[in-house]
């Protein structure tokens, strides 16, 4: 029980604390904390990986117990700054917003006063006229008869009038009461233009509710799908020759308190692995054994898959929303929302049948998905990925964007880097090269492809440009690999 409380703090709780710097003022935490733990695990990983990796290079007896302390502390101290910078930010929208209140409300009292003062001065107007009325009345009578004698003529003449022409009238037509009898007055909106828009509002109201409907069943397969992989992933045993060495590894960090420097298929002291030493993901499930206190082969094998299932499917989540406008990035969708969490969750549901039956091969990233969920290539292929095609998704929302100038002429760095598709590009890249050495050199290809088809498509070739400058850690890497090597 306090294994799995340690993992939630360093898992779940610290990673989203560090997530928090990056939610703006503007956006509310309701509807972005998946986002903010998203960039919160990123960042704990681009943390990490130079930590680890100068523990690993520079120092060689219980490097491992180094790189915990130092990582555990870092990680401790971004959580609380991102909890601390959320909460400034939130004060200072709260004071301002007060302030605003108490301005307003300032004005509408001297609104009030203003308004108090000129009722005031229309009273002894009024009094003054009826004064003037008085002495009017007074001093002529003779006006007075004469106007009263006027409007007594005027009234004789108007009921002649009316008389006379109900005796000069004509009689009325045979037809004529009948086609009025056929005449039907409605009151007033209950025509057919009112029938019209009160059936297609009830149409609405039911295309509402069946939406609805439709959203709620698809959660809930998306939900049994998941429970389903979750379910199979912890109970089903898969034997893979890489297990030998990725979980090894981790186990002999904390048993031997080294990094890469014992042999994991026999056991003994040898030289640095120069190979697997810049992907230290493995180190990373061993930081999680050794503060947890959970075994790291149970750790690997039976705990992770309950964590890493999920947060892909997180971020799938994200990028179905983006695709049918139920993220608050995007504001310009006209179908009701329903409608998008409807199509969302069958985007969901897809995504999880792939999963389930896309071993058609060995090779298959749905595949490792299932099977080898702890080892590098599998998080490379499962998030880094998806969560490149994120990026090119809010690049390109970007690039189509109207900004309105009134309020983009003030932002923060927090809104700068919020659904920003190279900030997510450059930590990308950082957990590319954790999880595989070869996953750098893939990420780089795919981020150049995508801005140049970007590039073309806007017609920006800056957009290039950016994606060759967010690649230039994926060069130091493959070099300082290469030497190494």
């Amino acid at each position: 029980m306090t294994g799995a409380i340690k993992l939630i703090f360093f898992l779940l709780a610290l990673p989203f604390c560090a997530g928090l710097v990056f939610v703006p003022r503007d956006r509310s935490l309701k509807r972005t904390f998946h986002i903010a733990y998203i960039y919160g695990w990123l960042l704990d990983m681009a943390v990490f990986f130079p930590v680890s990796v100068a523990c690993v290079f520079f120092i060689e007896q219980n490097n491992f117990i180094y790189c915990v302390t130092v990582y555990m502390v870092l990680q401790i101290l971004l959580a609380v700054m991102g909890v601390a910078v959320f909460a400034g930010r939130r004060m200072r929208s709260s004071a301002k917003s007060s302030s605003i209140e108490a301005a307003r409300t300032v004005l509408q009292h001297s609104e009030n006063v203003d308004g108090a003062a000129s009722l005031q001065s229309d009273k002894a107007d009024a009094s003054e006229n009826v004064d003037l009325l008085k002495v009017g009345g007074v001093n002529g009578p003779t006006s007075q008869r004469r106007d009263k004698a006027d409007v007594s003529e005027n009234t004789d003449l108007l009921k002649a009038g009316t008389v006379g022409e109900k005796s000069s009238s004509q009689p009325e037509a045979p037809g004529a009461a009948e086609s009025d009898s056929r005449i039907e007055f409605r009151p007033h909106g209950k025509g057919k233009v009112f029938d019209a828009i009160q059936g297609f509002s009830s149409l609405l109201k039911e295309r509402g509710r069946r939406n609805f409907l439709e959203a709620v069943i698809l959660w809930a397969i998306f939900g049994g799908l998941l429970a389903f992989q979750l379910y199979k992933a912890v109970t089903t045993v898969f034997f893979d020759g890489d297990n030998i060495y990725y979980v090894v590894q981790s186990l002999i960090a904390t048993q031997q308190g080294t990094m890469y420097r014992e042999m994991p298929y026999i056991g003994g002291s040898t030289e640095l692995d120069m190979r697997h030493a810049l992907a230290v993901m493995p180190m990373w499930f061993a930081y999680l054994a050794e503060v947890s206190g959970v075994h790291a082969t149970m750790l690997c094998r039976t705990v992770m898959p309950l964590f890493l299932l999920p947060f892909i499917y997180l971020i799938w989540f994200v990028v179905g929303g983006e695709l049918y406008g139920v993220m608050s990035s995007r504001d310009d969708y006209k179908t009701p929302a329903s409608e998008r969490a409807a199509d969302v969750g069958f985007f969901m549901c897809a995504m999880s049948m792939l999963a389930i039956f896309g071993s058609v091969s060995i090779y298959t990233a749905e595949r490792f998905m299932m099977t080898r969920t702890w080892q590098g290539k599998a998080m490379f292929a499962n998030i880094a990925v998806p969560l490149i095609l994120l990026g090119v998704l809010w690049i390109n929302r970007e690039c189509g964007a109207v900004r309105n100038n009134s309020t983009d002429k003030k932002f923060s760095l927090s809104s700068l880097l919020f659904f920003n598709g190279w900030f997510l590009f450059l930590l990308v890249n950082i957990l590319s090269g954790m999880c595989t050495s070869m996953g750098v050199a893939f990420t780089a290809a795919l981020i150049c492809t995508s801005c140049l088809v970007s590039a073309v498509r806007k017609r920006k070739p800056l957009l290039m440009l950016y994606g060759i400058l967010v690649c230039i850690p994926n060069a130091m890497y493959m070099a300082g690999y290469m030497l190494l090597k």
